[in-house]
C-alpha cells in the first residue's frame, strides 16, 4: 500500500458532525497570539456526531528526549480504550510530533513534524515532514469562527494538509486551532470532529461525553473496528503520521 492510500486510511474515521451549540466563547486574555497552548493539565475531549465517538487527549506532563530537549507527554484514551502516550514540542514557532529517540536519519533524527504554526499568518504553507522527498504541505487560512460542541470560537485558523499528486492538489484534512485555546475539531473528506470539552490553563468549557469507542456508522465498505480510531488519529491531525521514512 502506498504512502498516500495509508494517509486516507488513517484519517477516513474522522466523522461528521452537526448541531453545535451557538454560544461565543472568547479567547484566554493574553498578550500574545497563541494558538496552539501547552499546558500541563490541560483536557480535550473530541467527539464523532456519527456514532458518538470520543478521543480525551490530556498534557500529563514533561519528558525530555534522548538529545536532552524538554517535551510535552499526553496521553490519548480512544472511546473506553488504554490510553496511549504521544509527544510534542513547540520549537522555531511550530507544534511538532516527535520521538523520544533518534535513529541513523541525519536529517531528522527524532521524526519531527510541524502540525501547526503558534502564531500563523493567512495563506502561508508549510511542509510537514522535515526532510521528507514527498508532496505534502499544510496552507493557513484564517475564518471568523467556527462551531463547536462547547461553543462558538472567533479567531480560528484551519492548517489544511495538502498533497499533490500528479500535478493536482488533494486536500487531506484540516485541524482548527483557536485563538488562545487551541485544538477544537478537525474536517477530513466531509467528515468531521468537533471538541466536546475544554480545560485550557485551568480554564473549563463544555462538558465531558461518555467515552465511546467508533463504530462502523458513516464508514460504509470499509472493514472497521474498534481499534480503527487508534490507527486513524494517528495521522496528521495532531499526532503526526507515523508511517513516514
Amino acid at each position: 500500500m502506498n504512502t498516500r492510500n495509508k494517509t486516507i486510511i488513517l484519517i477516513i474515521t474522522i466523522f461528521a458532525i452537526s448541531g453545535c451549540k451557538k454560544n461565543s466563547v472568547e479567547p484566554l486574555p493574553s498578550t500574545n497570539k497563541n494558538y496552539i497552548p501547552i499546558n500541563i493539565g490541560d483536557v480535550r475531549q473530541i467527539v464523532s456526531l456519527a456514532d458518538s465517538s470520543t478521543i480525551l487527549m490530556k498534557v500529563v506532563g514533561t519528558r525530555k528526549r534522548s538529545d536532552s530537549t524538554k517535551v510535552f507527554e499526553m496521553e490519548w484514551t480512544y472511546g473506553i480504550q488504554k490510553p496511549n502516550t504521544h509527544y510534542y514540542l513547540l520549537k522555531d514557532g511550530y507544534f511538532m510530533s516527535t520521538n523520544l529517540t533518534s535513529d541513523s536519519d541525519s536529517v531528522n533524527p527524532f521524526k519531527e513534524q510541524r502540525l501547526g504554526k503558534v502564531t500563523p499568518v493567512n495563506s502561508e504553507m508549510w511542509k510537514s515532514i522535515i526532510g521528507s522527498s514527498d508532496s505534502t504541505f499544510f496552507i493557513a487560512s484564517y475564518y471568523k469562527e467556527l462551531n463547536t460542541l462547547c461553543g462558538t470560537f472567533s479567531n480560528v485558523y484551519g492548517f489544511t494538509l495538502t498533497q499533490t499528486v500528479g500535478g493536482i492538489i488533494d486536500t487531506i484534512l484540516t485541524p482548527y486551532y483557536a485563538e488562545n485555546i487551541g485544538y477544537i475539531g478537525t474536517d477530513a473528506q466531509q467528515m468531521a470532529l468537533r471538541a466536546s470539552y475544554l480545560k485550557v490553563a485551568n480554564h473549563e468549557y463544555g462538558t465531558l461525553w461518555p467515552a465511546k469507542n467508533v463504530s462502523s456508522v458513516g464508514l460504509s465498505k470499509r472493514n472497521v473496528n474498534n481499534n480503527i480510531l487508534v490507527q486513524v488519529i494517528t495521522a496528521y491531525s495532531l499526532l503526526g503520521n507515523k508511517n513516514f521514512k
